[in-house]
């Protein structure tokens, strides 16, 4: 009988490099728009003027702002590049099922976020001076992320991924 050639199992490398090469070109569109933005707020006066109108109200109406911002771009628009650089443009019912669990995850998340940065900016200050807005990064990547944001997103999409099993949730609390 001959020998059954099975491939090589795959690396830590080899799925890396695949996701780099699946996600450059929505990676690059991604930060083209950023550039387009960026650009369109030094050069045209009216993008100027409804960003700083969009930061006005944030400012004042703060949580329902930061709701809707932050599910719009941690949820909305990914799903969106989901359909249109990996489903041929094709929605699909996941697709829905996806907005309903990553919305509330990512809002509550922006919320998190929001309130780390107005404590932040009363304990630190609100300007934007180099060591004050490295001290914010520092917190935010190395106290934040590791003991709050980091667990909770893991935890989150663990549970999604078990089918919203409550004993996957309560194995994400032990350490088994």
């Amino acid at each position: 009988m001959p020998a059954v050639h099975e491939p090589p199992p795959r690396t830590p490398l080899t799925s890396g490099w695949e996701a780099v090469r699946a996600n450059i070109f929505p990676g690059l569109v991604v930060q083209a728009l950023m550039l387009a933005l960026l650009l369109a707020y030094y050069f045209s006066p009216s993008v100027a003027a409804a960003l700083h109108a969009m930061a006005e109200y944030e400012r004042l109406d703060g949580i329902a702002f930061v709701v809707i911002a932050t599910i719009l771009a941690a949820s909305i628009l990914p799903e969106i590049f989901l359909v249109l650089f990996f489903q041929r443009g094709r929605l699909r019912a996941e697709n829905f099922r996806n907005l309903l669990f990553t919305a509330p995850i990512w809002g509550f998340d922006g919320i998190t976020v929001d309130y780390l940065y107005r404590g932040l900016a009363v304990s630190l200050g609100d300007e934007a001076s180099v060591h004050v807005v490295a001290a914010k990064i520092c917190i935010d990547q190395f106290v934040y992320n590791v003991l709050f944001a980091a667990p909770y997103g893991v935890i989150a999409y663990q549970w999604k991924n078990s089918g919203f099993a409550l004993s996957a949730l309560r194995r994400s609390f032990t350490f088994e």
